[in-house]
């Protein structure tokens, strides 16, 4: 998941001025634009990033996330209006933002001891810098200006989150009510009380 997170991510960094330059701004105009969808993206990592924590609930907002990445490329490969295509890149930070704390929020609340949780917070890190060079390969220049495989390469990567995301949600739901009945025939992370982060 955090792979596929991390791979809209790069691409909005390596890829937006170079689309934003497709759009017939200068090249300077589209480096600055290309800074701007991180603002409003901000605000919203943060109000979910609380929300989150509020409700002690992760996978809903991952896939909240993922949701607002998946309309932000659509909008981007499809849209002919400038201003909706950049709205799309806007959509696209602000989820991908979201996402990129709440799965490594998701990970370390779901894993118990301090040495598992490292091993497994390396790899996940280790994960997301193959997204970013998943990203640096499937937006390849003969795709200019459109880069429609790249953005269907991004949108897949999100639709498997998502498919993860569900799997995930329902293995953990059913060993913490095998938990709540006593049924497991092994403790949860080897700890009476640990219960999985939904």
């Amino acid at each position: 998941m955090f792979m596929n997170t991390a791979m809209p991510s790069y691409a909005l960094a390596y890829y937006l001025p170079i689309i934003l330059k497709g759009m017939g701004y200068s090249a300077g105009m589209s480096v600055i634009m290309s800074s701007l969808p991180y603002i409003p993206a901000v605000v919203v990592g943060l109000i979910l990033a609380w929300w989150a924590d509020k409700t002690h609930l992760r996978a809903p907002f991952i896939a909240l996330g993922t949701l607002l990445i998946l309309a932000g490329l659509g909008m981007i490969a499809y849209a002919s209006d400038h201003a909706v295509r950049y709205l799309g890149a806007c959509f696209c930070a602000a989820g991908a933002l979201n996402n990129v704390p709440a799965v490594l929020a998701y990970q370390a609340n779901n894993i118990r001891t301090n040495s598992k949780r490292s091993v497994s917070s390396a790899l996940l890190i280790g994960f997301g810098a193959i997204g970013g060079v998943f990203a640096s390969t499937v937006f390849r220049r003969q795709d200019a200006p459109d880069y429609r495989n790249g953005f269907w390469a991004a949108i897949g990567c999100q639709l498997l989150t998502l498919v993860l995301l569900a799997f995930m949600t329902v293995y953990f739901k059913k060993k913490n009510r095998q938990h709540k009945e006593g049924t497991l025939d092994k403790l949860l992370e080897n700890h009476p009380e640990f219960t999985y982060t939904i």
